[in-house]
């Protein structure tokens, strides 16, 4: 197992249902068995599995199974696969060879090697239950090539059971008017429900789902169709032809280019899934005659009877050729002396391979010594730029281009505190050096620390985790002053990483926001990092097939919008503004503001929206179950501009689709464009801005307005907010989900068209008026 830093690592710890600790500078589970602590290495734990799958194999076949191939991720370096190997030599097996699971996949299907004098690429879509990953392999003269690969550990069966576990809970929260998803017991029945559910849609039309005694003595029945579970894992499926199509932009091909495509994995049985594919690829040829949950399995066999001398006619002349699944670098030296990489081989090269590289060196020197290096292979540049900078340090190198000079190549920043101990009256506190591995912690007395600020933040997390086991126990656990418990150590090194990912995530914002009112995160709630499946944008994003055409044709030549013949008065509409820049038309009247066709400048009056947000705001997290929040850092106005509402703009029949999955998990994206058609709605579930983190509220603050600047298509407005009195620093900014933009709550306003009537979501604004539910 990697470093906790590893963003994989820390995925899977925080998901993990067995404790996983740092240990000596290693990672370990800790067990309780009822009578002690263990901690086992997660190289016992592989040896335990190939340990019992000898036994499973000696039971069915009569005989010992001694030789195997083992398949890995293509992702994995040569320290884990030598890891799985030993591994498996302890459990009594002679590994024969490791092969990665792409190439397993074409194995079972004979690809290249019918016809090993033909070349083609092939996609080998691979769905398990807890990831995707995709390659795309070249088959050249039946040697195997990888071109390219990716995996997703967002994406996978397991997603596809919860989405219809959590629709079953609804579903028994509209029968019974009890909300199970905070009983675990009763979720869990419901997952083990859903997961059979799943297995039978993909060859049944429908599935019965029932329950005894699921909650409070009730028990379940609930028939779901295929066509139901198709919509509520929609978003999913579109998730994995999403990725397809990355995939072959990052390896330079259409779909055009691919020849055949290779399912594999259990979850890529799901019909709707295939037919997605297939839609995506209309000309190839999708292999799906072995059971996709078997397909790698078949592919090792075959190459273990490659290697024992039993291979049959198909894959007689079979080779296989190991690949470097990350980039191979050579350290050189710039012309000021530091130290700089270059890639040499880059993953997926066939080893062994040969590259001509030119390297500058003095007349002199009559020998050389060359430097290799092997990438991490992270996704993320920072993530690269992090662990360059940690080789350098260790290595003692400079290199310019990452920030590390002679001059700071000693340095030693701290990131955060770790722990703390008094050994002999004397403090001491283990600190995570900023740039240095987690191998480099050291601890160090308290004087030497000048941090007042992460000691402030170590102490109020410690106090924070106390007052929050003395809320939930009943006993009053007592603080040890010599040593931290490790449960708080853990809660606190968690807490200084996740203050770590929101400043990240909080520069990322501001790097991206086009406006001038700054954005800031914080929590001080729970553990919650930032959004994984959110993008920031400024503007509208068209759906594909929906066009926006921001061009207009005409515009003012006012030299005073105010008292001549402006904008609005064209469009038989009232200028909305006074001078002081806040709105004065009443909610339901439309904005047209001057736009890039007026001669008028950008200090012009009737240009506030465009602007964009000049208030200071706050996402935060709210202690009320609301998830994030926005609140102002700034005093506001009444009838001021505050923020737009974008997002992903989509049909109408879109939204209705996306609505039902929305309303299963609770939650409200969804905003009409109803101004005067109802032909499209913006969604900012992934794609939005600060008004993404908005809440709803049955006494909102904020009040929407319809827009028109540079696209006056009345049936595409842009959505404004104000301020609808003045709003104190520090308040929570909140609209009513049901305002739209005309303001009118009434029930004679609300529209009860089949397009509402979806599963009530209960509302939780705490309002005096709160009428209950948001729809």
């Amino acid at each position: 197992m990697n470093s906790s830093d590893d963003p994989q690592v820390q995925k899977y710890i925080m998901e993990s249902k067995c404790l996983v600790v740092e240990k000596n500078g290693k990672l370990r589970y800790e067990i309780d068995t009822g009578e002690e602590t263990k901690f086992v290495n997660p190289e016992d734990v592989a040896r335990l599995i190939f340990s019992k799958m000898k036994e499973t194999a000696h039971s069915v076949l009569g005989s010992d199974a001694n030789d195997v191939v083992i398949t890995v991720p293509f992702d994995f370096g040569e320290k884990q696969k030598k890891a799985l190997g030993e591994a498996a030599g302890a459990a009594g097996f002679t590994v024969l060879r490791l092969i990665h699971e792409p190439s397993a996949a074409l194995l079972a299907y004979g690809i290249g090697q019918d016809s090993p004098t033909g070349k083609s690429n092939i996609l080998v879509f691979k769905l398990g239950g807890t990831s995707l990953s995709l390659s795309v392999m070249e088959v050249n003269s039946g040697m195997y090539r990888v071109l390219s690969t990716n995996t997703d550990d967002n994406i996978g069966g397991a997603h596809f059971t919860a989405a219809l576990a959590q629709y079953l809970a609804s579903e028994f929260q509209r029968s019974f008017k009890h909300d199970v998803r905070g009983n675990a017991r009763a979720m869990m029945k419901l997952m083990n429900s859903a997961e059979v559910a799943k297995h039978s849609l993909s060859t049944l039309g429908s599935a019965n789902c029932f329950l005894d005694s699921l909650y409070e003595g009730q028990d379940f029945d609930c028939n779901v169709s295929r066509a139901r579970f198709e919509l509520l894992c929609s978003s999913l499926f579109n998730k994995c032809v999403d990725a397809i199509r990355g995939l072959l932009d990052q390896s330079g091909f259409t779909s055009d280019d691919i020849n055949k495509v290779v399912l594999c994995g259990g979850s890529s049985r799901i019909p709707k899934l295939q037919q997605l594919i297939k839609d995506l690829f209309p000309a190839v040829e999708l292999l799906n005659s072995i059971p996709p949950d078997e397909v790698i399995p078949i592919g090792a066999a075959i190459e273990a009877g490659i290697l024992i001398g039993k291979e049959n006619e198909l894959v007689e002349d079979s080779l296989m050729v190991e690949c470097s699944a990350r980039d191979i670098l050579v350290k050189g030296v710039d012309e000021s002396g530091a130290s700089m990489f270059t890639v040499l081989f880059p993953s997926g090269t066939p080893l062994p391979a040969r590259r001509q590289h030119t390297l500058q060196a003095p007349g002199s020197i009559s020998s050389v010594c060359l430097e290799l290096y092997e990438s991490e292979g992270e996704n993320s540049a920072k993530e690269e730029t992090k662990f360059a900078q940690e080789l350098c340090r260790k290595e003692k190198l400079t290199c310019k281009s990452i920030g590390i000079t002679k001059r700071n190549l000693n340095n030693y920043e701290v990131e955060y505190l770790c722990d703390y101990k008094v050994v002999k009256d004397m403090e001491y506190y283990l600190v995570k050096w900023k740039g240095w591995p987690h191998s480099t912690n050291t601890w160090e007395p308290l004087q030497n620390l000048k941090c007042p600020l992460l000691l402030q933040q170590f102490f109020n997390d410690k106090h924070n985790y106390l007052s929050q086991v003395k809320k939930s126990k009943a006993i009053i656990p007592k603080d040890n002053n010599k040593a931290l418990r490790p449960a708080i150590a853990r809660y606190v090194v968690k807490k200084a990483k996740q203050r770590i990912a929101l400043q990240k995530w909080q520069d990322e914002l501001n790097r991206r926001k086009n406006h001038k009112g700054m954005i800031f995160v914080e929590n001080t709630v729970d553990l919650e990092g930032p959004p994984i499946d959110f993008y920031y944008i400024n503007e509208y994003k068209p759906a594909p097939g929906i066009s926006l055409v921001n061009e207009v044709t005409f515009g003012c030549s006012c030299t005073d919008c105010f008292v001549e013949k402006c904008c609005p008065a064209e469009a038989g509409v009232v200028f909305a503004y006074n001078k002081n820049q806040q709105i004065k038309i009443p909610p339901g009247t439309p904005i047209y503001e001057c736009n890039s066709r007026c001669l008028c400048g950008p200090d012009c009056p009737n240009r506030i929206v465009q602007k964009g947000t000049q208030y200071s705001l706050c996402i935060f997290r709210t202690n009320n179950g609301c998830g994030w929040g926005v609140k102002t850092l700034v005093k506001i106005k009444r009838m001021s501009f505050v923020m737009e509402y974008v997002g992903e703009v989509i049909t109408s029949e879109e939204a209705e689709r996306r609505g039902q999955l929305y309303d299963n998990r609770g939650i409200t994206y969804l905003f009409d464009l109803d101004y005067e058609s109802d032909e499209f709605t913006v969604d900012a579930a992934r794609y939005g801005n600060v008004s993404h983190f908005v809440n709803h509220s049955c006494d909102p603050n904020l009040q929407v307005f319809n827009v028109f600047i540079d696209n006056l298509d009345t049936r595409l407005p842009r959505i404004a907010l104000f301020s609808t009195r003045t709003i104190y620093a520090g308040e929570e900014l909140t609209f009513d989900y049901q305002m739209k933009g005309s303001g009118d709550t009434s029930s004679e306003s609300v529209d009860h068209s089949p397009a509402k009537k979806r599963v009530r979501t209960v509302c939780r604004c705490g309002a005096v008026t709160c009428r209950g539910y948001l729809d």
